[in-house]
């Protein structure tokens, strides 16, 4: 009867343990990701206005592992892309280009380098410039393969060598959350903390009165 005692305090106490180690763990969307398109790294999602942009570890166009923070010290856009949808087709240059996939086109939209020069006054092919396309959704609203990326990019003319990334997301970051992200912007100035929100259909900050501004005014003071 002791033995039998003592074996169940002992798996208590073992229950108690794990239970008080799980509420260490922050509860906002924190991942440890194994999937194929990213290495096993820590991040959290959504990013948080002027807090360090999550430092996501995913796929390139080009196959290879890209780290966002690898871009400290640059001037970093990145688009929040559904591969479907009109606006985020139209922002990509689907005008120039045509539509990629079974993806549709919002007629009232430039590509985003002709906004980028009318309302910010800079090019997004500036050298102080990371321009990055994160794919979230796949044309079935899926998280994208990496394939996606690489279609993706060659369809649009994104290029690699000149600081134009597109990454492949990954099924943790393709959630009901992150559909209302799109379309959307995020600015992240050159110590990697993000400083403007452009992103759904209630932006914190005005994609062509304030985003795009402000990041015009961060390349000039990066020269």
């Amino acid at each position: 009867m002791f033995r039998i005692v003592s074996f169940l305090v002992l798996i208590s106490l073992v229950i108690y343990g794990a239970a008080y180690k799980l509420r260490e763990v922050p509860a906002f969307a924190r991942f440890f990701s194994s999937d194929a398109n990213t290495v096993e790294k820590e991040f959290a999602w959504p990013p948080q206005l002027d807090s360090e942009y999550p430092d996501l570890e995913l796929v390139d166009q080009t196959g290879s592992t890209t780290r966002l923070s690898d871009f400290r010290g640059k001037v970093i856009l990145v688009e929040l892309i559904g591969m479907p949808c009109g606006a985020c087709q139209a922002f990509a240059g689907a005008h120039r280009a045509g539509v990629f996939g079974g993806g549709k086109l919002q007629a009232n939209l430039e590509s985003i380098e002709a906004y980028a020069r009318r309302f910010g006054e800079f090019d997004l092919k500036d050298d102080r410039v990371v321009y990055v396309q994160l794919l979230l959704f796949n044309d079935e609203i899926q998280a994208p393969a990496a394939e996606d990326a690489c279609d993706w990019a060659e369809h649009f003319g994104m290029d690699r060598l000149r600081n134009q990334i597109v990454l492949a997301g990954t099924e943790r970051l393709a959630t009901p959350l992150s559909q209302k992200m799109i379309p959307g912007f995020h600015l992240i100035d050159r110590d990697f903390v993000l400083r403007r929100n452009s992103s759904g259909h209630q932006p914190v900050h005005n994609l062509y009165d304030d985003l795009l501004p402000a990041m015009g005014r961060l390349i000039a003071n990066a020269r």
